[in-house]
């Protein structure tokens, strides 16, 4: 219901006092797991079939550190000793050992065990750095490692932040680094040095008394956080200038999200509960592009199944069976792994999320986080050849009042087939849009938005100043995440968002804006099943569950007929969680968003389908001028898609379906050729920040 009542003041109001954008960083997943209940609890056994599966591991925590180096492939490279005790130091020495190409090894405080001596030995250093003061390393160690010819470097400070922040500067006077990694709990330092390297070092802060020198000493680096507010507070990070923030729900969930920032096929499992073991781990992990992965003793969470079982081809434990046992991934007994699943219920309904999902297991967890979303945006605007820079166009600013087609040029609907040829693309209330021309009477304007140049009817933009135009970006709002409503006037489609006014317990009061010389607003109220606070947590299970939405929409060629084509199809699916891609499906296919998966050397049918079964469902494939979904297996185990399109061959001729459909990807195009025959690439829009 609408209100046809104006809301000037407490927009404007909003706009005059925004707070400064907030900043947090998360992030793919995958395939089935066999599960169990250990202690009371949810666990996972992971399926190991087709894996490489492997223990490093020594008789304790010295010979441990020393196996891992051994795996380490560099040699005559420095050499970092920590107390094995006293284990902060070595936190931040896993990015010095990482920069320099190093390893490190574990002593105790007044002893150098044998096989450390060997393992150093071995690998003739050309340095030794000592991490902590005599306290921790003692004299007597450093003078015998001296006796023996090594050069030794001792950093230390008087604490273990001021030891952290010394490493750190050793490695931007020594090796370089192009950013910093902030880390406030030392069980996230474990899993960020296999992300982090030498290039961006850990530093270790205190919280609590973390200064702002800190900012400004590192003024220039690309500042991060791991960890959430709990270990690195908003304020606190909005003092040290940091862009971004990688967090999970706790140690486990930010290991998972780190990992997945990190390209390789091979991961550690190593213990969340006792962090001996895994010191010595990241230079290893970082130089192999591996993750390090974090449990309990009574098994992962089962949230994090599929992601481990589909993503890592080689699955390497680390520690001894105390901290990682082996019955973690060993598969079901028998007896539960054979029996037959219940007919009954079996989803059968190819319309919905839980047929889908019965075959193909989607992830439920975070891929980027809205925060992290942001930042890629701006990113990938400024470098991509399709995607336009608005604010720093020069121009008459604008925000879109009401859904309008954008055309090749002004005037009425170009008709083919009930199709607006000369449409572009569609722009939905609160768009942005920088006018830069008129038509002779103005009854048009000529437009960028934020993927295309285009004429609009002039009457449908409220025109508002930079400073409004700038100023909506950061207030509170609500995102639209079905496919289509009509209110008060206004059509609202997927990914729309909207300015909250105020709400209740079910309801949202939200701004929406009149056309017209200035900022002015009415207001309508949805119920907030249809929204979602900011935009929809970026997921594959919300991924699939958008792109279903649609199914059954009659096709709009550039948005025209209240509907949309196969590109805008996609476009408004990834609005929902606030990415902005390309509109065209050959840009989406071309651009630098996303990441590029190559069809090309797979010339037939099979190899075609058996590379995509391969692939994660939601990726998008390309053919020429056409873009489609892939959803994963159907009951058949047949590979299906589901897209916005025109043709087919349907019982042996040419028939206009024009709409939203799921078919099996070897659906007829021609009187012969599938769609999947066509396809020549692939884009993966979950993995954003390549």
């Amino acid at each position: 219901m609408t209100t046809g009542k104006t809301n000037n003041t407490s927009i404007a109001n909003k706009i005059k006092n925004i707070n400064k954008s907030r900043f947090q960083f998360n992030i793919k997943f995958g395939r089935h797991l066999t599960s169990s209940i250990l202690a009371g609890l949810m666990v996972s056994s992971l399926v190991t079939t087709g894996h490489a599966l492997d223990r490093l591991a020594g008789k304790d925590r010295f010979t441990t550190a020393v196996e891992i180096s051994k795996n380490i492939n560099s040699e005559n490279r420095p050499i970092v000793l920590a107390n094995a005790r006293s284990y902060v130091d070595a936190l931040s020495g896993g990015s010095l050992a990482s920069a320099s190409q190093g390893r490190i090894l574990l002593v105790e405080k007044d002893t150098m065990p044998g096989q450390t001596m060997d393992e150093i030995a071995r690998n003739k250093p050309s340095k030794i750095y000592i991490l902590g003061g005599y306290s921790s390393v003692s004299l007597d160690i450093e003078n015998d490692l001296k006796t023996r010819g090594y050069e030794i470097v001792r950093i230390s400070g008087q604490d273990r932040y001021e030891t952290s922040q010394k490493v750190v500067d050793e490695i931007i006077e020594k090796y370089g680094a192009e950013g910093l990694c902030l880390v406030a709990n030392q069980m996230d330092a474990i899993s960020a040095c296999a992300y982090c390297g030498g290039k961006k070092p850990i530093l270790l802060i205190n919280k609590s008394l973390a200064n702002d020198n800190i900012g400004s000493k590192y003024g220039e680096m690309y500042k991060f956080a791991i960890g959430g507010r709990d270990s690195i507070s908003q304020d606190l990070y909005d003092r040290l200038g940091l862009k971004m923030r990688i967090a999970g729900r706790d140690r486990y969930d930010t290991a998972i999200q780190i990992s997945k920032l990190i390209d390789g096929d091979k991961v550690y499992i190593a213990s969340g509960q006792n962090i001996i073991d895994a010191l010595s781990l990241g230079p290893l992990a970082y130089q192999e592009g591996a993750g390090i992965v974090l449990t309990k003793k009574s098994g992962m969470d089962r949230s994090y199944e599929s992601y481990i079982n589909n993503r890592y081809k080689d699955i390497k434990l680390v520690g001894g069976q105390k901290w990682v046992p082996d019955k973690l991934f060993e598969p079901q007994a028998s007896g539960d792994r054979d029996r037959k699943p219940n007919p009954n219920t079996i989803p059968t309904n190819r319309s919905s999320f839980e047929y889908w999902d019965y075959y193909n297991h989607y992830d439920k967890t975070l891929v980027y986080s809205q925060d992290q979303i942001q930042e890629i945006n701006k990113r990938n605007i400024s470098r991509s050849k399709y995607l336009n820079k608005l604010e720093d166009i020069k121009g008459q600013y604008g925000l879109i009042a009401k859904r309008t087609v954008m055309r090749e040029g002004p005037g009425i609907m170009d008709s083919s087939n009930g199709q607006d040829q000369g449409a572009l693309t569609g722009l939905f209330p609160w768009d942005e849009v920088v006018i830069v021309g008129y038509n002779s009477d103005k009854t048009w304007a000529k437009v960028y938005c934020v993927d295309y140049l285009g004429w609009i009817p002039t009457r449908n933009i409220m025109k508002v100043t930079k400073e409004e135009f700038m100023s909506n970006r950061k207030l509170e709002f609500a995102t639209y995440i079905n496919r289509q409503k009509n209110i008060g006037g206004y059509t609202i489609d997927m990914g729309t968002r909207m300015p909250i006014v105020s709400e209740d317990s079910s309801r949202f009061k939200l701004a929406m804006p009149l056309a017209g010389e200035f900022y002015k607003t009415t207001t309508i109220d949805l119920d907030k099943s249809e929204l979602v606070k900011s935009y929809l947590a970026f997921s594959q299970a919300n991924i699939i569950k958008q792109a279903l939405k649609f199914e059954g929409e009659k096709y709009g060629w550039g948005h025209s007929n209240n509907t949309r084509d196969c590109s805008g199809f996609i476009r408004d699916l990834y609005r929902s969680f606030g990415i902005i891609i390309p509109r065209d499906a050959g840009q989406q296919a071309k651009d630098i968003v996303g990441k590029n998966i190559d069809f090309s050397p797979y010339t037939t049918r099979a190899s075609k389908e058996g590379f995509l079964l391969k692939q994660k469902p939601g990726i998008c494939m390309y053919m020429q001028g056409h873009v489609m979904m892939y959803l994963g297996r159907d009951g058949n185990f047949r590979p299906n898609m589901i897209h916005q399109y025109g043709y087919a061959f349907v019982n042996g001729k040419k028939t206009g379906v024009f709409r939203n459909e799921i078919n099996d990807v070897a659906k007829l195009v021609t009187s012969s050729s599938a769609f999947i025959d066509y396809v020549t690439s692939g884009r993966d829009f979950t993995s954003l920040s390549n």
